[in-house]
């Protein structure tokens, strides 16, 4: 679930950006993209994270820009870090 809120969330930041030219500062931004983008949460408990099972790293998902590029997170985590599959460090 959270992956996939993950994904979500980028796609609507994308389509924010074509439409409005800038990125989104926050979740509600995003509320004529995304249904009931103000009840959007994370669950509780364990996700895997770089293939790890650990403890949730947040109770919401937040947008930030690293590096010019416009992303969602769940701490500091975006949808590609939420994974059973270890990410190769090169």
């Amino acid at each position: 679930k959270v992956q996939s809120d993950l994904s979500t969330l980028d796609t609507a930041i994308a389509v924010y950006q074509m439409e409005k030219g800038d990125n989104p500062s926050d979740i509600k931004d995003l509320e004529d993209y995304i249904q009931d983008a103000d009840k959007l949460k994370p669950p509780t408990g364990k996700v895997y994270i770089n293939g790890n099972e650990e403890d949730m790293p947040a109770t919401v998902y937040s947008i930030s820009t690293d590096d010019g590029n416009c992303r969602a997170k769940i701490g500091s985590y975006t949808a590609g870090s939420i994974t059973k599959v270890k990410q190769s460090q090169s």
